[in-house]
């Protein structure tokens, strides 16, 4: 099962962080979304093509900056991204 659930997951305040930008290196060859879907017990990467390979974002200040596509840059914004493992919630029990 996916390490993060209501079950292992200690609420936290929030600390947002989806709105930051932070410009990453001209050389990145990153074309794919970085997005990882939690659906039940299965994680499945995003293979869209990403906004702006230059602009990286996160859940929160713990998490690693990734690229993101469309879809995924509005759920960010809309707080569909667990602050704790920066995975999207699809459907089922999740974050």
């Amino acid at each position: 099962m996916h390490a993060c659930s209501f079950k292992t997951c200690t609420l936290q305040p929030c600390i947002c962080d989806c709105n930051k930008v932070i410009k990453l290196d001209s050389e990145s060859s990153t074309i794919e979304c970085q997005a990882v879907e939690s659906v039940g017990v299965s994680r499945i990467a995003c293979k869209n093509k990403v906004s702006n390979k230059l602009e990286g974002r996160r859940a929160s200040p713990k998490l690693a900056y990734s690229v993101y596509c469309d879809l995924h840059l509005q759920r960010l914004q809309a707080h569909q991204a667990c602050a704790h493992c920066g995975d999207f919630c699809a459907h089922g029990q999740g974050h």
